[in-house]
């Protein structure tokens, strides 16, 4: 990746999936254009050409995808959120037990997490917390179901067990609504302008009528 005029910010084999970081020379900020380009390993054949925008003029997500690159993480924003899931073992009965198996179940996968218990016993009325840090993408939407399920024992070998679910659901990412672009304003056409009416001047009547009046002969 180099900032769009040939000066080199990382140069490293990649392998699929992996991640790198790419930042300003000599601890600068990132040039207005980062120019990656994407090669096959083995003959150096181009695969791909990405060229991003990291001037600020325009908004980046993180998990916007630009060809086979996608923002995971910029300065001190990440998708990661360390999450604590807390499991409370309660012997509500009215002997001693002792916890033989505790599993966590989570997206159809069982992980036996027993040995987080510093001691196994569990008297009557009492409770066990064990604590489990797991880490969650908030930037993807998903739904994470959880399932504790406990096994215990008293001395005497009367099994007992319990089992309890939590779903935690992420939201992901809330992008602002694109704004419509702004059209140019048109110029009103200038209308032409009207000529003023021509007015033909009437002809004056005449002072003396232009033919005499005809005098009838007088009968005799």
């Amino acid at each position: 990746c180099d900032d769009g005029n040939g000066n080199m910010l990382y140069s490293e084999v990649v392998s699929v999936g992996s991640e790198f970081s790419v930042s300003g020379r000599n601890g600068a900020k990132l040039p207005a254009t980062l120019s990656c380009v994407i090669r096959e390993n083995n003959s150096n054949k181009v695969l791909q050409t990405v060229t991003l925008n990291t001037s600020g003029d325009y908004d980046l997500y993180l998990k916007d995808k630009f060809g086979s690159l996608e923002l995971e993480t910029c300065d001190e924003k990440d998708c990661t959120v360390d999450i604590e899931y807390k499991y409370t073992i309660t012997n509500t009965g009215n002997i001693d037990l002792t916890v033989t198996d505790l599993i966590r179940e989570r997206d159809g996968i069982s992980t036996d997490i027993i040995d987080m218990m510093f001691d196994y016993e569990l008297p009557r009325g009492e409770s066990k917390i064990v604590k489990v840090d797991v880490i969650v993408d908030i930037c993807v939407v998903g739904r994470y179901n959880t399932t504790g399920v406990v096994d215990a024992e008293s001395e005497s070998g009367r099994p007992a067990e319990d089992s309890d679910q939590y779903i935690l659901t992420v939201g992901g990412i809330t992008r602002p609504p694109t704004r419509p672009p702004t059209p140019s304003p048109t110029q009103l056409p200038s209308p032409p302008p009207t000529r003023p009416p021509t007015t033909f001047p009437t002809d004056f009547p005449s002072e003396s009528p232009t033919v005499a009046p005809s005098v009838a002969d007088p009968k005799i």
